[in-house]
């Protein structure tokens, strides 16, 4: 899986003065808008507990997007669908010990619709009893500090998974004319098997490898570009078909292919002597029938 690129922001802590706001009768604060990930965002602090989520006799503070983003996030516009995933920590700075208590959320949280401004955060970051307690650190001389750190995940996700006997994934190929081919390889159609594109690849008097053998491969379509990029894995089994009914010849093997990898098999497939043997049912009416059956194959889904 394409690991997903993310994007690192810190927030300078903001001063708040909760007397100040139960004084005015506010019920929260937002800070100013900052950008991170190329969308804007804002800290809403409720000092005294948002108690519609629940935060009675708490500090609450929650991560929003703001309202001035619809124009201002230009790189991200938002379209029907959009969603922005993000995982953050809060910061609480505690003045006696010059450093900040740290409170992860833990989990990606998804940024969409009306949860965006409302925001994901903690209703109850900390009790008030605690916050206010001057012992603590945390509120001295009416003022206290607050930041939030926060890895925007952009680009698509991604959901890897196996698909076991594809019903695509048998492909017969007869080569004719067999005992007038040389060193020069062979290379079948190509063909689509579990969403890709595959060629056999035929050595008859064996590759540079070889040793009296005629060899055999299954090869990635060149065409394939995305799979030179991203590796796709298969296990694949491939074989000469015995014409007088009797044992096939076959080899199993799997690989990772892809890159530099292009293709995958055997260069001692099946002895010379064996093939130039007309008893033996390999080469009949100077044909020989050839086969790879994919057994298994990597499938990578985008957009998750």
């Amino acid at each position: 899986m394409e690991e997903d690129r993310m994007l690192h922001h810190s927030v300078p802590p903001h001063d708040d003065a909760p007397d100040a706001l139960k004084k005015t009768k506010a019920d929260k604060y937002e800070s100013a808008d900052f950008e991170a990930g190329g969308y804007i965002w804002k800290l809403v602090l409720y000092p005294y507990g948002d108690e519609k989520r629940d935060g009675n006799e708490h500090i609450s503070l929650f991560l929003a997007l703001s309202e001035s983003d619809k124009t201002v996030s230009h790189k991200n516009p938002r379209t029907p669908g959009w969603e922005v995933k993000v995982t953050y920590s809060f910061f609480v700075f505690n003045h006696f010990h010059d450093s900040y208590l740290v409170i992860p959320d833990g989990r990606i949280r998804r940024f969409r619709g009306l949860n965006a401004e409302n925001g994901h955060g903690f209703s109850r970051l900390l009790p008030l009893s605690t916050f206010t307690n001057p012992s603590n650190g945390y509120l001295v001389d009416d003022c206290c500090a607050f930041g939030v750190e926060l890895l925007v995940i952009s680009g698509k996700g991604e959901t890897f998974s196996m698909v076991k006997e594809p019903n695509d994934g048998i492909f017969t190929w007869k080569l004719e004319n067999f005992s007038t081919l040389n060193e020069t390889p062979q290379v079948s159609r190509v063909f689509t098997a579990a969403g890709c594109q595959w060629k056999l690849s035929v050595y008859p008097k064996g590759d540079s490898r070889a040793k009296e053998s005629l060899s055999c491969f299954l090869k990635l379509h060149s065409s394939q570009s995305i799979f030179f990029q991203r590796k796709v894995y298969v296990e694949f089994k491939l074989s000469i078909k015995n014409q007088f009914g009797m044992s096939h010849r076959e080899l199993k093997d799997n690989a990772w292919m892809g890159g530099s990898v292009s293709a995958w098999g055997f260069a001692n497939f099946i002895p010379l002597k064996d093939l130039e043997d007309m008893s033996k049912g390999f080469v009949v009416l100077d044909a020989v029938i050839f086969e790879v059956e994919i057994t298994a194959i990597s499938q990578i889904k985008y957009g998750v």
